[in-house]
């Protein structure tokens, strides 16, 4: 089970690692969860440590369920890699790929799109069209469990919806293409081209992330849950560590960026040198 982190000493051998990854949701992780997916904002603090972070060499990634086009554009972080719609696409080095199959799945989410429609004249329920995913979300109704029930009732008789696994997370039902992809195998193969991998996560899609990390052998690796309404048990169980809300990620992205410095100087007084890894 996670424990609170409030000091990165007992990190300090992996962040020394070369090359270091950063593993990152979005959403409940570097921002925090909006009513409304567009009214979402990523704090200054954050978007300026993870730009230090990269500009000190950490490979950067975010694995989020928004659109990889959509991520890139919102944080607008040179470096990094964009991987969406939990790892269907990917932006890297300034072009866009999707996953073998992928393509076939954006007609058949606008059919149960146009089949669920009527999900959207519910109060509160508003539906994403994600390319080759679609998303439903009841957050803003009057009463998220009966919204819930209805959402799933409507996408069980939609015959455009079977082509889908369907998938939730924190007041959202997803309609995901069933091909075997998950944050989880996006992880891994980001993380075969590190040393060592810090991850960070807030919902149930981060455990697939958070689990496929924990299998890797010859890596350093810790995944961190950041707490909010509603974090999943199964997240927690998988992570090593907890910060809480994206206040505690501001704080460990700001703690990285200085113990970096700090542990990367050239061997002067035997405090400042790093660790034997």
């Amino acid at each position: 089970m996670a424990v609170p982190l409030d000091s990165l000493e007992t990190l300090r051998p992996l962040l020394l690692s070369s090359p270091l990854g950063l593993l990152s949701d979005i959403d409940g992780t570097l921002s925090p969860i909006a009513p409304r997916p567009e009214e979402a904002r990523v704090p200054e603090g954050v978007r300026r440590h993870l730009l230090q972070l990269i500009e000190a060499g950490v490979r950067v990634a975010f694995v989020t369920g928004r659109r990889a086009e959509v991520a890139r554009r919102w944080l607008d972080l040179p470096g990094a890699v964009y991987v969406g719609n939990h790892g269907l696409e990917v932006w890297d080095r300034g072009r866009l790929r999707f996953a073998p199959g992928v393509r076939p799945f954006v007609a058949r989410a606008r059919a149960a799109l146009e089949e669920l429609a009527p999900l959207g004249g519910l109060p509160g329920v508003l539906l994403e069209e994600k390319g080759p995913v679609l998303a439903v979300h009841y957050r803003l109704a009057p009463d998220p469990e009966r919204a819930r029930e209805l959402v799933l009732g409507a996408v069980r008789l939609s015959p455009a919806a079977r082509a889908f696994q369907v998938h939730e997370g924190k007041m959202v039902v997803e309609l995901r293409p069933p091909l075997g992809i998950d944050k989880g195998r996006a992880a891994r193969l980001l993380a075969r081209r590190w040393r060592g991998v810090l991850a960070l996560g807030d919902d149930t899609t981060d455990a697939d992330m958070f689990r496929a990390l924990r299998g890797l052998r010859g890596k350093r690796v810790a995944c961190v849950a950041v707490l909010g309404e509603g974090t999943p048990t199964a997240l927690l169980e998988l992570a090593d560590y907890t910060v809480p809300g994206v206040s505690g990620v501001e704080w460990l992205l700001g703690e990285m960026v200085r113990a970096l410095r700090l542990w990367r100087r050239p061997a002067g007084p035997a405090t400042d040198a790093p660790a034997r890894t």
